[in-house]
């Protein structure tokens, strides 16, 4: 029992030393989440209405293969939309949705992502971000519910 048990320890040494240090990761998925612009792999979780969101997907795409990644975009309503990328072996994307200035809203947004390769491989993964209002609509909504309050105040203050 010992005999085989040292066998098997020594075994498993000696595949993890001399696996190529790239096998070991699966294809797919590695890193994703939400960034301000194309190109950055800086994490950004909120955004103002005025800025349009990127997914940026890290990938792990093997040697010779093409692959495709679609991402379903659900909006604090559940509604969803979707982003495909182009078939292709970039192991970096950066998508967002072509219609953002149409269907943008505030809230919690969240983002379903699924990988394909050519070799029938695939994963998925999920983040979330944040719309917020800009400042200047919050500022404008203030300026206008303070003297709304007020008035009120000045009423009920003269019925009692």
């Amino acid at each position: 029992m010992r005999k085989q048990l040292l066998i098997v320890i020594l075994a498993v040494s000696a595949t993890i030393l001399f696996m190529p240090k790239n096998a070991s990761a699966l294809p797919g998925i590695i890193d994703m989440f939400t960034t301000d612009s194309f190109g950055s792999t800086t994490p950004h979780s909120s955004f103002d209405l005025d800025e349009t969101p990127y997914l940026y997907m890290s990938l792990e795409i093997p040697e010779g293969v093409v692959a495709n990644t679609v991402a379903a975009w659900n909006d604090p309503d559940s509604l969803a939309y979707f982003s495909v990328s182009a078939l292709n072996m970039d192991t970096e994307r950066w998508v967002t949705l072509t219609n953002w200035g149409d269907v943008k809203k505030t809230g919690e947004w969240t983002i379903n992502a699924n990988y394909f390769d050519s070799r029938g491989n695939n994963d998925v993964d999920s983040t979330a971000f944040t719309v917020t209002p800009e400042p200047a609509t919050i500022g404008l909504l203030l300026m206008g519910g303070i003297p709304m309050l007020l008035r009120r105040k000045r009423k009920h203050t003269k019925n009692t």
